[in-house]
């Protein structure tokens, strides 16, 4: 039997992509975030709650913001 292809919600760039993913989304205790086409979208919101705040950038910004988070960086010498 023939493994599945596997596909990181990064990889997923078309629409048949996205939707043979298990989840385009995925939830936290205040928040989610969602695939949608080229969009990145990110929700502050408590299940059953209204969303108190929503950020939307393209794949582009939000990679580039994931790889500033994700790069370490020299520490001064007061964090010591």
């Amino acid at each position: 039997m023939a493994s599945k292809k596997k596909l990181s919600p990064k990889q997923a760039r078309s629409h048949k992509a996205i939707c043979s993913l298990r989840t385009d989304n995925w939830g936290c205790k205040d928040g989610w975030i969602m695939i949608d086409g080229d969009k990145i979208i990110m929700t502050n919101q408590r299940s059953g709650e209204s969303h108190t705040g929503q950020v939307e950038f393209t794949r582009r910004q939000f990679h580039t913001l994931i790889d500033w988070y994700q790069r370490p960086q020299s520490t001064s010498e007061a964090v010591k």
